[in-house]
């Protein structure tokens, strides 16, 4: 794959390869699949040799502007989200024009001119001309329709509904004849469209099970999280998602961002050892109470007097070393008080 000017190995169109200095790793920046993704090597030539069946193509897009949107700003293309992807259900036709607004919107925030665009309906695709070029606003929009051919995704009628309703302004069709690059199109976002814009990119597709625990990676907390924590979490009928125990090649940061994002709530343990408090859990629940997510604490009862006084008011699990059971019981009890049993209820062993 050329360094500078690729090719997009889930849609053979036009991408630019990323630095990574990862061996076995690609990064792709891709307008028609929404941005930029992962791949290893070897599955992206086989997809530039054998390419995926057309709607697979624009669902797996759909998946990598959902974990966009989640915060993980490059996602990976793995076999295993190829095949969910050629699984899943279409979007629905609402949900298409709310996607292309939100990314209108995101634009012109970025562009602080308003949004242009090509839209040539006589090519398969629009003339590249390079970066900054009107076709590859073209193509994002396009990834966010989740529209498998660009001449019949119904871009221009999604356009004008939103024109219609009012969340984007007046558009002047572009010019140009068959053959013939037509003139770009400048497509203004209203303030109601900013608003509902602002609406969606606040509802987070959340998981009901789902649950981030933010705790010191250290040998002294290797059985708190055995015996205590991710039993009392599986207890209580939800899954509890550790970082540690993921595989993934993007920034960890990311990763965080995007699995506190899907969780329905958040437990924080804010044990620590003499280098004192750990930053990144303080982070991980500031960035949930942002989001207006429950935050669960526990803390080593050695510990507790000593968490930053930010924490202090909130109704810490105490627990105590040698007798991690004992918080399980506790905890699963005020997940239970506070959340409710989960999805998972009586369905998994408590392993």
């Amino acid at each position: 794959m050329d360094s500078v000017h690729s090719e997009c190995p889930i849609w053979g169109t036009p991408a630019s390869e990323l630095t990574l200095g990862h061996r076995h790793i690609y990064g792709i920046d891709s307008p028609r699949a929404g941005g930029e993704y992962l791949i290893a090597h070897g599955l992206a030539q086989e997809l530039l040799k054998h390419a995926l069946d057309e709607a697979t193509k624009a669902k797996l897009t759909t998946w990598l502007i959902d974990e966009r949107w989640l915060g993980n700003q490059r996602p990976e293309v793995t076999r295993k989200a190829i095949e969910n992807a050629r699984a899943a259900q279409r979007i629905s036709v609402p949900d298409r024009a709310d996607r292309v607004l939100r990314c209108l919107a995101q634009k012109l925030e970025k562009e602080e001119t308003g949004t242009l665009l090509a839209v040539d309906g006589y090519s398969d695709y629009p003339h590249w001309t390079g970066e900054d070029a009107p076709g590859k606003a073209y193509l994002e929009l396009l990834a966010h329709l989740e529209s498998p051919h660009p001449t019949k995704g119904g871009l221009m009628a999604l356009l004008w509904e939103l024109e219609r309703e009012g969340l984007i302004g007046r558009m002047a069709l572009p010019g140009g004849s068959p053959g013939q690059t037509p003139s770009p199109l400048k497509i203004p976002v209203t303030v109601p469209g900013f608003k509902r814009a602002k609406d969606l990119a606040q509802a987070v597709n959340t998981a009901d099970d789902r649950v981030f625990v933010a705790m010191w990676f250290h040998e002294s907390t290797e059985e708190v999280w055995k015996k205590g924590i991710g039993p009392a979490i599986r207890a209580a009928g939800y899954e509890p998602v550790l970082v540690k125990e993921q595989h993934f090649t993007g920034p960890i940061v990311d990763q965080i961002i995007s699995e506190i994002r899907r969780s329905r709530f958040i437990v924080v343990d804010y044990t620590h050892g003499k280098a004192g408090a750990r930053g990144s859990v303080y982070y991980e629940a500031g960035f949930a109470y942002g989001l207006d997510k429950e935050v669960i604490s526990t803390c080593r009862d050695t510990i507790l007097e000593k968490v930053h006084f930010d924490t202090q008011q909130h109704n810490h699990i105490a627990w105590v070393k040698g007798k991690e059971e004992e918080l399980k019981t506790k905890l699963r009890d005020r997940i239970t008080a506070v959340m409710g049993d989960g999805p998972l209820k009586g369905q998994k062993s408590e392993r």
